[in-house]
């Protein structure tokens, strides 16, 4: 896991896994994520954690699911299903259908992740783009994005934030505009995330 680093700063870490889009096409994997997320809470008292304090973190398609896991009501939410209080997107695609025509094929990673070519599924494409989850009562977001990204454009990351600043309520993100960041740091790395001012101990 490569945010291990933030057990010395005083948090609980857990690496959890989903099944790729190889395997199983959306919503799998966030089915997965939040199934995850429900044996944290229920094995809290187990392993000492908050469970009224969980953040999710994940860096592109991992980012992709910490925002949905963070921005989309699971089923039956008034009933169950356990929420999150913070997520952090790392160069996360936010809105599948304006990633460019690379992206719309079949066999993209985007297609796979959807089960097809996104111009024949724009309802799944939707589902699955956490630009389209924005809602006053969303817990804080953080947005880091390279400029530089040759993968995802940095506009995902934009459109997102301008989403957020328009519909949400309380005041609590903040835009990470890293002009200097390259797409190959490692998330892992303390002393580059704290110069960056990513990475902040419990205040």
């Amino acid at each position: 896991c490569p945010v291990t680093w933030l057990v010395e700063r005083g948090y609980a870490v857990a690496s959890i896994d989903y099944r790729p889009c190889s395997l199983a096409a959306f919503p799998a994997p966030l089915d997965d994520c939040r199934e995850a997320v429900a044996t944290l809470v229920r094995d809290a008292e187990t392993w000492g954690i908050d469970a009224a304090r969980i953040c999710v973190v994940g860096r592109g398609s991992g980012g992709h699911l910490a925002a949905l896991l963070a921005l989309c009501d699971p089923p039956g939410k008034a009933a169950a299903g356990p929420e999150v209080t913070a997520a952090c997107a790392v160069s996360a695609p936010t809105h599948l259908a304006s990633l460019g025509p690379a992206h719309g094929r079949a066999a993209s990673a985007a297609g796979r992740l959807v089960g097809g070519p996104l111009v024949e599924l724009r309802e799944v494409a939707q589902a699955a783009s956490p630009l389209s989850h924005v809602s006053a009562d969303d817990p804080p977001v953080l947005i880091v994005h390279g400029r530089r990204d040759a993968e995802v454009p940095v506009d995902q990351a934009v459109r997102l934030d301008q989403a957020v600043q328009r519909r949400a309520a309380p005041a609590q993100r903040r835009r990470m505009g890293l002009q200097a960041l390259r797409q190959r740091v490692e998330l892992g790395s303390a002393a580059q995330l704290r110069a960056h001012q990513v990475g902040r101990g419990p205040g």
